[in-house]
């Protein structure tokens, strides 16, 4: 019997949909998993599956029903443990169901980090507000607040105080399905992230980009820029600190999206994600090194040993990315982007997620985005410079 040529996609968002146009450019068909909505990869799927990839047990029932060769995702964490689980069950190449769960949950994920003894922030998770609260006066203000099983920053606030303690701790039950919340000491320092390309258990490419993110409380990712010079000695630092996350994890076979913050001189593990980062990180580490990273992540999937371009081959390409946000709620009346940008010699990429009539939010975390551009240039403050120039000619009327 032949060997079915399905291969399952978590998600059909934004950020999935050049993962399932790639998977039916390498000749497969796509088998997109996804709830019902108003998601760009539902009529691009050669087959929808109106689940909720949270729903571990359907989408393992769906994975085996439909014979499927690999499961990918890319830019989420919610759907990460089912992705674990199938790989599990049906022998697939990728991300195991330990690792996943892991890696889903930033209580136990901080655990395995400290068990280790890995730098990351002192912390400890609470079941109650009141206990949460007497431990952030005990290590001191300010404090990060955060949801244990949430993503895309959702339920994630720093607290100065303890009355905006209050605050950020409504905001993180809000946005989990668990009773535990997260409370760990707030380093100051530069925040930086990594794209961590594994294969088998080895770390084969770590390509470090600097992030730009939202003033707190709500401190949400809103682009990225490479390349990001570290210096010989703490380009050491991280890649020891990574690899001993990934083994302390146990991740193998993944792109991995690590963020970081840089404290004096010294790297400190913020968060570890089994799967590729969200905000373009796939365009900027393919325009950066000149390969296809959603080629990269099917191939991974389907147990074939893919291959980063040498170090000499790498174009080195520096860009900069940069989320297009609107400033309310309401109704998008109009949409503008000049020729100007549409033409302009350093676009790598723009795509604008709505039409007038959608209902669009206030931009507050990351899937209230309304588009995005990626534009390259002689290096990486160049790229960030035109790339806010580029971003701020477009325009959304919205009502």
């Amino acid at each position: 019997m032949a060997v079915p040529d399905n291969v399952m996609i978590l998600g059909a968002g934004v950020y999935q949909l050049p993962l399932i146009r790639k998977v039916k450019e390498m000749g497969f068909r796509a088998v997109v998993v996804s709830i019902n909505g108003d998601y760009p990869g539902i009529p691009e799927a050669d087959r929808f599956l109106p689940i909720d990839t949270t729903d571990v047990e359907a989408v393992l029932a769906a994975a085996r029903d439909h014979r499927i060769r690999a499961v990918v995702t890319t830019g989420t964490d919610v759907c990460i443990p089912a992705l674990g689980a199938v790989n599990d069950a049906l022998g697939l190449c990728g991300v195991s169901r330990r690792a996943a769960v892991i890696c889903s949950n930033k209580a136990k994920m901080k655990d395995a980090l400290a068990k280790n003894h890995l730098n990351t922030a002192e912390y400890a998770h609470f079941e109650t507000c009141e206990n949460g609260l007497q431990f952030a006066a005990r290590i001191g203000f300010p404090v990060i607040v955060k949801a244990i099983d949430s993503s895309g920053s959702r339920g994630i606030m720093k607290a100065n105080t303890s009355s905006e303690f209050a605050v950020a701790w409504k905001a993180a039950a809000a946005s989990t399905r668990s009773k535990t919340i997260l409370v760990e000491r707030f380093l100051s320092g530069t925040e930086f992230g990594v794209q961590a390309f594994v294969r088998g258990g080895d770390v084969v490419g770590l390509f470090p980009h600097r992030d730009t993110v939202t003033q707190p409380p709500i401190s949400t990712p809103i682009g990225h820029a490479m390349p990001l010079s570290l210096g010989d000695e703490a380009t050491r630092d991280v890649e020891t600190l990574v690899a001993g996350a990934l083994s302390a994890i146990g991740i193998r076979d993944a792109v991995c999206n690590i963020d970081l913050m840089m404290v004096q001189g010294r790297p400190w593990l913020l968060e570890v994600g089994a799967r590729m980062g969200a905000t373009c990180l796939a365009e900027n580490v393919g325009t950066y090194a000149g390969f296809d990273t959603y080629e990269y992540v099917v191939a991974l999937a389907l147990g074939e040993k893919p291959s980063l371009p040498s170090p000499s081959a790498m174009p080195r390409q520096p860009n900069a990315s940069l989320l297009l946000r609107g400033d309310t709620d309401g109704i998008v009346r109009d949409v503008n982007v000049p020729d100007a940008v549409r033409q302009h010699p350093d676009l790598v990429s723009l795509r604008i997620d709505v039409v007038p009539g959608n209902r669009v939010r206030r931009f507050q975390v990351g899937p209230d985005r309304i588009g995005h551009i990626v534009v390259k240039g002689r290096d990486s403050r160049e790229s960030e410079s035109t790339c806010e120039s580029m971003a701020k000619q477009i325009s959304f009327e919205i009502e």
